[in-house]
């Protein structure tokens, strides 16, 4: 019998796969085909606010991923950090509203 815990972190695995694919595939401002035009950021702030399926602790390592990759393929730490320091605040947010204790 698979509990809610398991199914958690199934949801929050497939997420994180998900969200490191689109990262490698596209630029993280593009629009994202299947998406109605959403952008991997507008994709990556949805998955953030879904409560209580997706754990955010996974979003903390999509969050790095994303920050490594848009800075290995831009400008740098000035295109890349205000999507970084979101994805940071988005996380805080939802380890406030996640039941337990806090991580």
């Amino acid at each position: 019998m698979i509990c809610s815990k398991d199914v958690r972190h199934l949801e929050a695995n497939r997420l994180n796969i998900e969200g490191i694919h689109l990262d490698r595939k596209y630029r993280w401002d593009e629009a994202l085909p299947g998406f109605d035009g959403a952008s991997a950021a507008a994709v990556f702030r949805k998955a953030m606010t879904v409560m209580p399926h997706f754990d955010p602790r996974t979003a903390n390592n999509l969050a790095s991923v994303i920050y490594k990759n848009a800075t290995y393929r831009s400008s740098g730490w000035t295109e890349a950090s205000p999507f970084y320091r979101e994805a940071q605040k988005l996380l805080q947010r939802a380890l406030k509203l996640l039941p337990g204790p806090s991580v």
